[in-house]
């Protein structure tokens, strides 16, 4: 088989979660470290920048300024048994987690108002049968 020389294109489609971006600058840094790769691109939103032939010149200076790593944990490897300690150093994820049950207990609150709200003919006709009760009626 012939070696072939050309261009490199990633185009990586999902959420940006720091392993998806750790593997795209892998990608980048291995590809821009091959003498037949001659120029990294990015198409940008994955397949539809492809599609659209929309693309992103990707350099070794734009990668070492964005502080793009294929390791971003430099080699720290977090074991499950693990996580609990670091989610309680991360501020964000606590706040995070604040809202999480600022909005649980909302939505159980207002689903109890609604609940609440569904009954009311039942409560109504309960209090009218009880004051006949207690009227003696």
């Amino acid at each position: 088989m012939k070696n072939l020389v050309g261009n490199a294109l990633l185009g990586q489609s999902g959420g940006p979660t720091s392993v998806i971006n750790a593997s795209a600058a892998g990608v980048f840094i291995e590809a821009l470290n091959q003498e037949k790769i001659t120029g990294v691109f990015g198409a940008v939103h994955g397949i539809k920048g492809i599609l659209e032939e929309d693309f992103i010149d990707i350099s070794k200076e734009d990668i070492e300024e964005k502080g793009w790593k294929p390791d971003p944990f430099d080699g720290l490897k977090i074991l499950k048994g693990e996580m609990d300690y670091y989610y309680k150093a991360d501020p964000e994820i606590q706040v995070s987690e604040d809202k999480k049950t600022y909005f649980e207990t909302l939505v159980g609150v207002l689903s109890d108002i609604i609940v609440s709200l569904n009954w009311r003919h039942q409560n109504i006709k309960n209090i009218i049968e009880w004051k006949r009760f207690e009227s003696g009626g």
